[in-house]
């Protein structure tokens, strides 16, 4: 009975991560993955490429309860927005999100936007200060069903 057991752990594993699929790519997710398609255009990086490898460990960073974007998950992101790239002459992916069009619509003709909103993004994502801290929001006061200085508990 004990040689069974490994290998229902392991058949019961492989099931299940066979129907798993990562979450979307947030917006955050999508600036540093097209910043570093820029930095990479005309060619495309192997997973293996030490940019690619950074933004991984980034990425996952970003996302720290479960590993989510992997080195090959983040060159096919980058082929993506080959589609969307005039300057390409082939066809690209021909899957992507909306998201991604609205990325590359927000930024493909903005490259030092894109940069700066790209090392804005890594800062906050390493920063060990609270985002809230770093972002500038309304004071707490103004928020509807607030007590004057009195943080509530849920928003």
């Amino acid at each position: 009975m004990s040689e069974n057991f490994p290998k229902f752990i392991k058949e019961t594993i492989t099931k299940e991560d066979s129907r798993k699929r990562n979450s979307p790519w947030s917006r955050d997710e999508l600036i540093l993955a097209l910043d570093l398609y820029f930095d990479f255009y005309p060619s495309m990086p192997s997973p293996s490429n030490p940019k690619i490898i950074e933004l991984c460990e980034i990425l996952n960073n970003l996302n720290k309860q479960i590993q989510l974007r992997t080195a090959d998950s983040i060159v096919m992101k980058l082929s993506n927005f080959l589609r969307l790239d005039p300057r390409y002459s082939g066809i690209g992916l021909s899957k992507g999100s909306k998201l991604e069009n609205i990325v590359w619509k927000d930024f493909s003709n903005k490259p030092s936007e894109l940069k700066r909103v790209a090392l804005h993004i890594k800062k906050l994502i390493f920063s060990k200060e609270s985002i809230y801290n770093a972002i500038d929001l309304v004071h707490i006061s103004e928020l509807p069903d607030s007590d004057a200085g009195v943080v509530p508990d849920t928003f």
